[in-house]
């Protein structure tokens, strides 16, 4: 399957449409994807961990910033 084949396929279920929408994490993986000429098991892999650790390091900093916040 192509990165483009997949990007349409993916984006083509609303969940999907809406999160591409609404996380910039999962809308620079979808363009990295597909611009794909093939995409295999480890493009995937590899998507999904970068993918990962974005939203971790989201994550993190949001909760650095409650504490700092709440003066912990």
């Amino acid at each position: 399957m192509t990165g483009i084949e997949f990007y349409n396929q993916v984006l083509s279920s609303p969940k999907y449409r809406k999160e591409y929408e609404q996380n910039t994490y999962f809308n620079m993986q979808m363009q990295y994807l597909r611009q794909k000429e093939h995409i295999t098991k480890a493009t995937l892999l590899s998507s999904i961990i970068y993918l990962s650790r974005g939203i971790q390091e989201a994550e993190s900093r949001m909760i650095e910033m409650n504490d700092m916040e709440a003066g912990l």
